[in-house]
C-alpha cells in the first residue's frame, strides 16, 4: 500500500527541440511514486497549427509501473499488480497507431 501523500505527488519533465521542420521529443516523463511513464521520438511540424493532427510522427512509449494501483489511483477498476508496457505511436493523417506490449 502506498502513502497517500506519495500517491498524489506527480512530477514531470519535458525536453523538446525543433529544427528544420521536425520536433524531437528527447524526453517527456511523468513520475508518480515508484512509477514512470516516458515518451520520446519525432514529429514533423506542419506549416500551420491546423495541420498538427495530420503530420507524421514516430514516438516511443514506455511505462514502468511496479505499483499500478499508485499510478492509476484515479481508475479504481484496474488491477493492483505491477505492469511494464512499452510501445510505439505513429501518427499520420489524423490517425494514431499504437503498438503496445505489456509484461508484469
Amino acid at each position: 500500500m502506498c502513502d497517500r501523500a506519495e500517491s498524489r505527488s506527480i512530477t514531470s519533465r519535458l525536453d523538446v527541440v525543433a529544427d528544420k521542420g521536425t520536433a524531437t521529443v528527447r524526453e517527456a516523463r511523468i513520475d508518480r511514486g515508484t512509477n514512470h511513464v516516458t515518451l520520446d521520438g519525432t514529429v514533423q511540424l506542419p506549416k500551420t497549427t491546423a495541420g498538427f493532427r495530420r503530420t507524421p510522427g514516430d514516438l516511443k512509449l514506455k511505462i514502468d509501473a511496479p505499483n499500478l494501483r499508485e499510478l492509476t489511483a484515479f481508475l479504481p477498476l484496474l488491477s493492483p499488480a505491477a505492469c511494464r508496457p512499452s510501445g510505439t505511436i505513429k501518427t499520420d493523417n489524423s490517425i494514431a497507431h499504437l503498438e503496445l506490449t505489456a509484461a508484469g
